[in-house]
């Protein structure tokens, strides 16, 4: 799937654009100093070659030094054959790429011939403007053809520290539309007014990112969360690295995350706090690299380690961004129990486990952490200075916050994503118990921000609000706006917390979302006469008007949905005005949907029994799946057919739609406006003043040598002239 290309004449999608050379970091790349990378070259072509150099200016092409000379490192040091010699596999176009993949017989694609050149954990010194440019000096190269290049720009952050707390908050998923639908349903209105705000509308600094992938406009999570948390553009699926031909996840050329080059520079805290898996891409892009999100048996252990060798292979020439330890966060909270018990443990069939048999509560136990499983237990948890916790509340995803406190029965009955399943597998320990006791992202802020503000050197902290995203694939819109007023009930504790804890200005906060999708509110459905029976409502109508009328049903259903002055108003009350309505279904309901769906069965209702199943398999062609709409959801809804490509198992896919992006304290005016993802990256790490630490501390260390030059001196001064006077009063006295 990956290697399918919409440009055939470019094999891979990081190549340069007619030719056959692909550059890492790719061009256009933004970094700051001392943040560490792999930079890495492939050359496309069957002879191995043997005339290109490969130089690097930062004189704007002046002159130019060798990339070995400028690093200070040879490259393919400790590589092997798989990373610098090897062949690749693509597709020229989608289909052969869908028919190899599930008939799993690469029949229908090309190879070429690859051959690499890659130099490890290096970074630059200086800012300014770099050229990167691949030459040819053999002798049947024409003196008149033009190098290859491409330009990386280089910043140093101001010798100055403007926030001591970074807060990024991600509604997965979250677009504009959702939160004005939320902020619909949450506050309602008066008279054309909202009757209040949300904590979101009321941030002084909004502004729009653009958050596409490297490889496609369109992005998922795991690129996305890359970018926040290294400044780099990533393709679609890959988390802190730069996604490259090879065939492994973990040699890809690696990117320093804001959080790796913290715990390697700074005395700063780091906390992840997600509802989702914390193996998930949103939490993981804090701390992973892998060219595929999906290895969610090595996640957490990078957490600790570092980006070790998880492949049963080598460590590709070292990995020395951490010096092997991983981050090790202060606070990980989250769900992905599956993730962390060993095959070995699980005694009944169903129950999703490891591959392996690590036991990766034991290396967390091991590493200090305390391990809670509860949200009684969480809430007991007292934050001491340098305890460590990590929290797994679910076997999967936590479940969304309807069905934690609305509908808790819910939880004896389903597993995190919404299918009917055995709920003994629920439990992270995998006891035969469901996890009955999981905290809301609310509970999980508090105790994260009062372990990290115990550090006086400040913290950094992540935190998403997962299943605003995860609820729109299941097509389940309610239960998508519930998760979204939960991360802005989040926020606003968080900021008001800030505000108690007096600092407020010296905290930037930042809310913004990973992606979108093509959701919107459209108008009403009156859901009494939806449902109505259609006899009852021929009958009714041939009453009023005294002749016999006869509607079909779809015809009747669509006559219920009111769009613009038909429109009007939803039924929703919040009486214990806690944002939540207090009754998810009322007669006149949002008409939400969205413009890339499945097949489905629409009746724009509440789902009691738990989040919707919209799809199910269907009967597949040449072994490809093929998924349409699950006869027992909505089964007196419109029948809607689907513009989704079969086999892919979501109700809703993203969206290229520019995501909001909401900041408070130091910094936050910069990200006004609308920019590219990554100026969330280059912000975050100009307020916290991190890049150029090495350069502030010398002159630092200067000034403090300087400062306590004069003072010595001063005081040696004071000393000499008290003893010259001292002898000039003794020689008076002896002249007297």
């Amino acid at each position: 799937f990956y290697n399918a290309t919409q440009v055939p004449e470019n094999k891979h999608s990081t190549c340069i654009l007619n030719t056959n050379y692909c550059i890492y970091p790719v061009d256009g790349a933004e970094f700051y100093v001392k943040f560490r990378f792999d930079f890495r070259i492939e050359i496309m072509q069957d002879q191995k070659p043997e005339n290109l150099v490969f130089e690097i200016s930062n004189d704007n092409g002046l002159t130019f030094v060798l990339i070995s000379d400028f690093f200070g490192v040879e490259p393919n040091q400790n590589e092997d054959s798989l990373t610098t010699e090897y062949n690749f596999n693509y597709y020229d176009n989608l289909l052969y790429a869908v028919f190899d993949y599930f008939n799993h017989n690469p029949n229908l694609s090309k190879t070429q011939k690859v051959f690499a050149f890659i130099w490890r954990s290096v970074s630059f010194v200086k800012p300014g403007s770099y050229i990167i440019q691949i030459r040819d000096i053999s002798s049947s190269s024409s003196s008149n053809q033009k190098p290859t290049q491409t330009r990386y720009t280089v910043y140093s952050a101001k010798n100055s520290r403007k926030a001591k707390n970074v807060i990024l908050i991600i509604g997965d998923g979250m677009t504009q539309s959702m939160i004005s639908t939320a902020r619909l349903i949450s506050r309602g209105q008066h008279f054309g007014k909202y009757r209040s705000r949300l904590m979101m509308d009321e941030m002084p600094t909004v502004g729009l990112l653009s958050t596409s992938a490297i490889d496609a406009a369109v992005p998922d999570s795991a690129n996305t969360a890359s970018c926040y948390n290294t400044g780099h553009k990533a393709i679609v699926s890959s988390l802190g690295v730069y996604g490259d031909s090879t065939a492994s996840a973990f040699d890809d050329p690696k990117v320093e995350t804001l959080a790796e080059f913290l715990r390697r520079t700074t005395k700063m805290s780091i906390g992840v706090v997600t509802t989702a898996d914390i193996s998930d891409a949103t939490p993981a892009g804090v701390f992973t690299h892998s060219r595929y999100r999906n290895k969610y048996d090595s996640i957490p252990l990078q957490m600790l380690r570092g980006s070790e060798p998880v492949d049963g292979k080598k460590n590709y020439g070292g990995w020395f961004f951490s010096n092997g330890t991983g981050v090790a966060a202060d606070v990980y909270l989250g769900g992905g129990g599956r993730y962390y018990q060993p095959k070995s443990s699980v005694s009944r069939s169903g129950c999703k486990t490891r591959s392996d048999s690590q036991n990766v509560y034991q290396a967390y136990q091991e590493a200090g952490y305390d391990i809670v499983h509860t949200k009684t237990d969480l809430l007991k948890w007292k934050p001491t200075l340098n305890r460590k916790l990590l929290g797994v509340f679910n076997e999967a995803n936590l479940n969304t916050h309807i069905d934690r406190i609305s509908y808790p029965e819910n939880i004896l009955k389903i597993d995190p994503n919404g299918y009917k399943t055995d709920p003994l597998c629920a439990d992270p320990n995998h006891t035969p118990q469901p996890a009955t006791d999981q905290p809301s992202l609310v509970d999980m802020a508090k105790i994260a921000l009062e372990q990290l503000y115990l550090n006086p050197e400040g913290f950094y902290l992540m935190l998403e609000g997962a299943s605003v995203d995860k609820m729109m694939h299941a097509g389940d819109n309610l239960r998508m706006v519930g998760e979204l007023i939960e991360l802005d009930n989040t926020l606003r504790t968080i900021v008001n917390w800030t505000i108690e804890k007096g600092i407020e200005d010296e905290t930037l906060i930042i809310v913004t979302a990973d992606h979108g999708h093509g959701f919107d509110t459209f108008g009403t459905v009156d859901t009494e006469y939806f449902n109505k029976n259609i006899s009852e409502i021929n009958k009714e109508l041939s009453d009023l008007y005294g002749q016999k009328i006869e509607l079909t049903p779809e015809f009747a259903k669509r006559l219920q949905i009111g769009v613009e002055a038909q429109s009007g108003k939803p039924d929703y009350v919040d009486s214990n005005k806690d944002g939540f309505p207090d009754d998810w279904q009322v007669r006149t309901m949002v008409g939400m949907h969205t413009t890339v769906f499945s097949d489905h069965n629409e009746n724009f209702q509440f789902t009691h029994d738990g989040p919707r199943v919209a799809y199910t398999e269907g009967k597949s062609e040449a072994e490809i799946p093929n998924y349409v709409a699950n006869p027992n959801d909505a089964p007196n809804g419109l029948k809607i057919k689907g513009i989704l490509s079969p086999y892919i198992d979501d109700y809703s896919m993203h969206s290229l739609t520019d995501v909001s992006v909401f900041a408070k304290g130091p910094c936050s005016e910069m990200l006004g406006q609308v920019h590219d993802s990554q100026k969330v990256f280059l912000v975050m790490v100009e307020c916290l003043g991190v890049s150029d630490n090495e350069f502030v501390f010398a002159w630092w260390m200067i000034g403090l040598i300087i400062f306590f030059g004069v003072v010595i001196c001063g005081i040696l001064i004071l000393i000499f002239k008290s003893f010259f006077k001292t002898k000039q009063l003794e020689k008076i006295d002896d002249e007297f």
